[in-house]
């Protein structure tokens, strides 16, 4: 195989994975329910649109 068509084979996997993957779902605060468990979404600064980390408070509750 040469190198063009490897790296054209990588690039189709590549943009179909962020295609694939995209997910459009916006969290409204309030509780959300699921099979598993339930949680709460809360907003405390607005304008954000990409999380860039997260953090685990002792009680398990989650910081993003």
């Amino acid at each position: 195989m040469s190198n063009i068509t490897l790296f054209r084979l990588l690039l189709i996997a590549f943009l179909l994975n962020f295609w694939i993957s995209a997910d459009e779902t916006d969290w409204d605060a309030g509780i959300h329910n699921t099979e598993k468990l339930s949680f709460q979404v809360e907003t405390f600064v607005a304008g954000f649109d990409v999380p860039w980390g997260m953090a685990f408070m002792p009680d398990e509750r989650m910081l993003v």
